[in-house]
């Protein structure tokens, strides 16, 4: 009996293996030239994700942010391969009055702010998908910049820089976010 339950567990794990495919560092994701028939799973195994996850805040006069970065482990891309991801949850106040809040949804979509691209030669810095469900009728999505600050480099207090650019079509075209574009959050 311990015999057929060994060879279960082996080949259980040899199937899981395989399913996953080829193991690379997240820091390869868009960067490496994969191989045809091959499946890939971009796994954040140098834990850089890390010093983005947990809340942060921003607070400036009577706008009040905050995001709650998660990790997503093994997220399917559609295309075969797999990838590990940061998603957030966000609650933001402008002048006392609640604008978005997902922070509380228990069935959350995990799309509005996800991604994995770590730049290539700065790990402290993730570039990311960005949208605000409410703004239109249709998405409209941003690029989102977020830069880790340790606290050797600031006083004692982790930093979180965001830069939230965005392509217009035109010059007349209006600004589709509420969100502000550029905040330097703090850890809590």
């Amino acid at each position: 009996m311990k015999t057929y339950i060994y060879l279960l567990i082996t080949v259980l794990s040899i199937n899981t293996a395989l399913a996953q495919g080829t193991i690379k560092p997240i820091s390869q994701l868009g960067t490496f030239n994969e191989e045809p028939n091959t499946s890939y799973y971009y796994k954040d195994i140098n834990n850089d994700f890390d010093k983005f996850l947990g809340t942060w805040v921003y607070t400036n006069g009577t706008v009040n942010f905050t995001i709650n970065f998660s990790f997503l482990p093994q997220y399917e891309s559609g295309t075969g391969n797999f990838y590990d991801k940061i998603y957030a949850k966000i609650k933001f106040v402008d002048n006392g009055e609640i604008v978005y809040n997902s922070i509380e949804e228990s069935s959350y979509n995990h799309k509005d702010i996800s991604g994995a691209n770590l730049h290539s030669n700065d790990s402290n810095k993730i570039s990311l998908t960005y949208t605000e469900s409410s703004v239109n009728a249709y998405k409209v999505y941003a690029h989102l910049i977020l830069e880790y600050v340790p606290c050797l480099l600031n006083n004692g207090c982790e930093q979180l820089i965001w830069n939230n650019t965005y392509l217009k079509e035109t010059a007349e075209e209006p600004w589709p976010f509420v969100i502000p574009t550029n905040m330097t959050l703090t850890r809590q």
